[in-house]
């Protein structure tokens, strides 16, 4: 997560090296199709959101490369029902977009 930029600059900068200039555009509006809460804070700096919505942050600004996608510990310090909802947009985005997706993960719980 980029610290001192607000949210929108944090999902932004993930398209930034992306050849296809007009795909950030509908990526990040779609990102936040599937991440709504994320919309109320792109004024925000990161910091200042609680933690669930910095984890759906770094998904975002990763899934915004249009490339496979590594996700470190995302259910780390989040509620049962967020650490849900992250793993059954991950998973949508998978079988939707054909998304890669390596996840690395210490919780027992199967997904």
């Amino acid at each position: 997560m980029v610290r001192h930029a607000h949210g929108r600059e944090n999902l932004r900068i993930g398209g930034f090296q992306r050849r296809d200039r007009a795909a950030p555009a509908a990526d990040f509006e779609r990102i936040l199709s599937h991440f709504p809460r994320l919309r109320e804070r792109l004024q925000q700096p990161p910091a200042s959101c609680p933690a669930a919505e910095q984890q759906m942050l770094v998904i975002g600004r990763a899934l915004m490369t249009g490339t496979a996608v590594m996700v470190d510990e995302p259910s780390l310090g989040l509620a049962p029902m967020i650490v849900d909802q992250v793993y059954d947009i991950l998973l949508s985005l998978r079988r939707s977009d054909g998304l890669t997706l390596l996840i690395n993960e210490q919780s027992s719980k199967p997904y």
